[in-house]
């Protein structure tokens, strides 16, 4: 997404990342790629990977080349499921009863996204290519003298405690801080946010209306201080 930020100008960017970000890929994540990928956002990505990663993903990698010089093959999933979703509802948006405690995106219950959480954050493949493919993006938004805001980001504490059992917190925490002293970037752990509790999320990974709030006003003092 490097050059698509950088052709709008901004002056401050903010991500929020965890754990969550980092130990999750065993193989290079098409899906979630594909719409984006042009040129230089695949050679970047391949720079990111080592030689062996480069290998194993070599499949995932021809798919990215390939929509990044072919448009509707980069539109191909927004389209499968315009073409089998939209005309069976499933479109919409989920439904809450508690608007107070909704989220914004459908996800699991609680103990369901326990289990997901065991099952895929870990110490996966690709946790070096994560950090590198960061470090690439922060270095080049500090060349281009933009400010970039990095707050880490929580999940539900009862989710926490089921997973990260090898430290994975502690290691993306400690990762992103010396990160953030090499490329000049300014990183909000969660020992300097609000504390946030089992009563502000709406499922394991998402606040609810509370926990919204809290974010939000934390994060305009933030940019109010940056500016």
């Amino acid at each position: 997404l490097l050059d698509r930020i950088q052709g709008r100008q901004f002056d401050v960017i903010v991500c929020q990342l965890s754990e969550f970000d980092f130990f999750r890929e065993d193989t290079v994540p098409v899906s979630r790629l594909r719409w984006g990928a042009d040129v230089r956002g695949v050679e970047r990505l391949s720079s990111s990977l080592s030689t062996m990663d480069r290998w194993n993903n070599r499949g995932e990698m021809a798919d990215l080349w390939f929509a990044a010089f072919v448009p509707l093959w980069r539109e191909r999933d927004h389209i499968r499921r315009t073409m089998t979703d939209y005309w069976w509802k499933r479109s919409d948006p989920p439904k809450s009863s508690d608007a107070g405690n909704g989220v914004l995106a459908e996800a699991p219950g609680l103990p369901e996204a326990i289990e997901f959480l065991k099952k895929n954050i870990g110490q996966k493949n690709l946790v070096e290519a994560n950090f590198q493919s960061f470090a690439l993006f922060a270095r080049e938004l500090s060349s281009q003298a933009m400010k970039l805001i990095v707050l880490e980001g929580q999940v539900h504490p009862d989710a926490r405690k089921a997973y990260d059992t090898s430290g994975m917190q502690l290691a993306t925490r400690q990762r992103l801080h010396a990160m953030a002293n090499t490329y000049e970037f300014r990183y909000i752990d969660a020992t300097i946010q609000p504390p946030f509790e089992a009563d502000d999320f709406g499922d394991a990974y998402h606040l609810n209306a509370a926990g919204r709030h809290k974010l939000s006003a934390f994060l305009s003092a933030e940019l109010t201080a940056t500016n």
